[in-house]
């Protein structure tokens, strides 16, 4: 039962380094933010906003799964998974 939420934690967090690191690719391939951000909104199927529920929660999830856990591991992926729900909250500011 343990290993079930320890794969989606950490599927979490490759989703969550893979979502942030195309905003990444994209913000580095074009020279308007203007032109990023239309590059970033094209890939996802039913828009940016239903993703981030998604990743969000999902990321709430992992981070209650790495603070129950012992390791440097699962606490190195546990701040990571804040910053990436701070940074879901702070764009949807």
């Amino acid at each position: 039962m343990k290993d079930y939420k320890l794969v989606l934690a950490y599927g979490s967090f490759l989703l969550n380094v893979a979502y942030f690191g195309y905003w990444v690719y994209c913000s580095s391939m074009h020279e308007t933010m203007v032109d990023a951000v239309a590059a970033f909104e094209k890939v996802p199927i039913f828009g940016h906003f239903y993703w981030d529920v998604i990743f969000f929660i999902a990321t709430i999830l992992a981070i209650i799964v790495f603070a129950r856990r012992k390791g440097i591991l699962s606490k190195a992926a546990l701040i990571l998974q804040i910053l990436f729900a701070s940074g879901y909250l702070w764009t949807h500011m």
